[in-house]
């Protein structure tokens, strides 16, 4: 049995649990609210050391995957590829061409901070809400603790992700700029993948850092709750938040994000 240690609404912590569940991998999971998964990720990573920073994560970011055998497997990309290596097949492996691995970085720095960082900024709004989509995917008692600890939390999330109004407005061009590229990507194409005439980590990958800005629910196949687009919901989404929402989700390129949840990932189990 793997554990995998995730912040569960993460859209890279989505990423590994699609790879997981895609092959039936077992493995149980450790949810965590940002900044409390801190000491989950020390102890995991053996005070750090077998974490990796890059760009766009700290040594203290999820998903951390420790295997069956104690390997530990930092970053949702090398969970991906880690997961195919063992289990994939030459018929349905995510990376049959280079092609695959070079977009799926790409999109890792192009559309997964700035995603997160447009969400946050909405998210952060309306801490009742925020609180709610706590409440929704983790224990009681992490609840609990999350609601005491909450504007130390919202500081630390703020700080660690920079998140302000004149980057997020910044982070909101740079995923509106992702999403016409990716449509034109599809359009020139006309496969209805990314790469090639079938699913690979590319479309996977999409899919799942798009999720904060189009706001799929556990119906549509996404492995955590998410804000509502549902109004009259106590964890609904903030006004501006649903806006973008519906509005990327009606561009080719959000069409394509909600077809590859539906046809290649959902609905979950949970979903009602």
């Amino acid at each position: 049995m793997h554990t995998l240690i995730t912040i569960p609404f993460s859209h890279y912590n989505e990423k590994a649990r699609w790879a997981l569940e895609r092959w039936r991998v077992p493995y149980r999971e450790l949810r965590f609210v940002p900044v409390l998964h801190a000491p989950a990720v020390l102890l995991a990573t053996r005070g750090g050391r077998d974490g990796r920073a890059d760009k766009v994560s700290s040594r203290l970011s999820t998903p951390v995957l420790v295997t069956d055998t104690g390997e530990r497997i930092t970053d949702s990309a090398a969970i991906l590829a880690w997961v195919d290596q063992r289990h994939g097949t030459a018929a349905d492996t995510l990376y049959p061409t280079p092609e695959v691995a070079a977009l799926e970085a790409e999109l890792g720095l192009e559309l997964g901070p700035h995603a997160r960082r447009v969400a946050y900024g909405f998210g952060l709004e309306r801490p009742d809400a925020f609180l709610a989509i706590v409440r929704a995917n983790v224990g009681r008692l992490q609840a609990a603790v999350a609601r005491v600890l909450a504007p130390w939390l919202v500081r630390g999330v703020v700080r660690g992700l920079r998140v302000d109004a004149a980057r997020v407005e910044a982070s909101r061009a740079r995923v509106l700029a992702c999403f016409d590229t990716i449509g034109a990507r599809l359009t020139e194409r006309g496969t209805g993948y990314l790469c090639g005439d079938r699913f690979t980590a590319a479309d996977l990958t999409f899919a799942c850092l798009s999720a904060p800005v189009l706001l799929p629910s556990r119906d549509e196949g996404f492995g955590a709750t998410l804000p509502s687009l549902q109004p009259e919901a106590s964890h609904a989404a903030a006004p501006a938040a649903a806006a973008l929402a519906h509005t990327l989700r009606d561009t080719v390129a959000g069409r394509h994000a909600l077809r590859m949840f539906a046809r290649h990932r959902g609905p979950l189990p949970g979903a009602a």
